[in-house]
């Protein structure tokens, strides 16, 4: 009975050999059949709480479908955790950032405190709890900002998958994994579809978002601040760019020389041989 706060619509051109991603955030307001306006990263709970027919995955496709006005054959939940014991048994990925990353996750022996957590600029190795990490937690920075780490760390397990030829391991990961993760796509679909990802071009591989130029701030009747769709024609226009946006490949890679001073309370980080993670301390401020 979970909230899904990453959403990412994918499409894929075989015959061209192009993939688009489109992030949608947590916070978009939708129309959920059989419960009213909700949150879109509600809906996928409450296809089970309403017992929606297909669950939380149907209910989850509709909504998408008549928000964004497109079709979607599949569904895929990948659950966090799983996602980090993905990364571990893959030998951990590698992503590169132009300036150090500043965030702030929660403290596991104090659920009031925060720890501060960064990465330095370059390539930083990540295990699957720092990756977990880097693609969950929003305090310092936005939603919009998670999601480029999210789409950024996509094209980090695909190249590692190159490296260590993952395709003859995916029915052991497809059994080990089973707990972490639920689709309607079949064992087979899934091999295919990852023959097909390893042979993708970088430049052939794009994500985009609904960001500011497509949703604007609301705060609903009942006082919660939200995000709506501007109009039509802004969500038909990012829709159409879908595969012209930027290469996932070069994510993380367009603020050099830009880079912002540390938050109060941070070090600049360092890199360590391990995992190119600095030591968190414990921030000021009590988590929300």
């Amino acid at each position: 009975m979970m909230h899904t706060d990453s959403i990412m619509l994918v499409a894929i051109d075989r015959p061209s050999g192009e993939v688009g991603i489109l992030s949608i955030p947590r916070d978009l307001w939708v129309d959920i059949p059989g419960w009213g306006p909700d949150r879109i990263n509600a809906v996928y709970f409450l296809g089970g709480y309403t017992k929606y027919h297909g669950g939380g995955p149907a209910l989850a496709r509709r909504v998408a479908e008549e928000t964004l006005g497109v079709p979607i054959e599949h569904v895929a939940l990948i659950k966090m955790d799983g996602l980090a014991r993905l990364v571990d048994v893959i030998g951990g990925v590698t992503v590169t950032l132009d300036c150090p990353l500043y965030e702030q996750t929660p403290d596991p022996q104090n659920p009031d405190r925060l720890l501060n957590w960064s990465l330095p600029a370059g390539e930083v190795l990540l295990d699957g709890a720092n990756a977990k990490k880097f693609v969950t937690y929003r305090y310092l920075q936005s939603d919009f900002g998670r999601a480029r780490r999210q789409q950024q760390l996509i094209w980090a397990i695909r190249n590692q998958a190159t490296k260590i030829n993952l395709i003859p391991r995916i029915p052991e990961l497809w059994k080990g994994l089973s707990a972490a993760f639920e689709t309607d796509l079949s064992l087979l679909d899934v091999i295919g579809l990852a023959r097909f990802g390893l042979e993708l071009k970088p430049e052939n591989v794009r994500g985009t978002a609904l960001d500011h130029d497509v949703v604007k701030s609301y705060v609903t009747s009942g006082g919660a601040a939200v995000l709506v769709i501007k109009d039509p024609p802004a969500l038909d226009a990012r829709l159409e760019e879908i595969f012209a946006s930027k290469p996932l490949a070069e994510l993380g890679k367009n603020a050099a020389g830009k880079c912002p001073s540390p938050p109060p309370g941070f070090a600049k980080p360092v890199s360590t041989p391990a995992s190119g993670v600095t030591p968190s301390a414990a921030a000021p401020t009590p988590a929300p």
